[in-house]
């Protein structure tokens, strides 16, 4: 049975697949970034930002 009208989700399911991706990688980015951060304000005997 095929569909003659497909659905938004479907239509644009790669492109939603890779805007997920993306906020992914960019969430995990910040974070990492975040604990490095702190780490090195650490090293420098100064208080972590939270």
């Amino acid at each position: 049975m095929k569909r003659d009208n497909p659905s938004f989700f479907y239509k644009n399911s790669l492109s939603l697949a890779l805007l997920f991706l993306f906020l992914v990688s960019i969430a995990g980015q910040v974070y990492t970034g975040m604990q490095e951060y702190n780490d090195e304000r650490m090293e420098d005997n100064v208080l972590p930002v939270n």
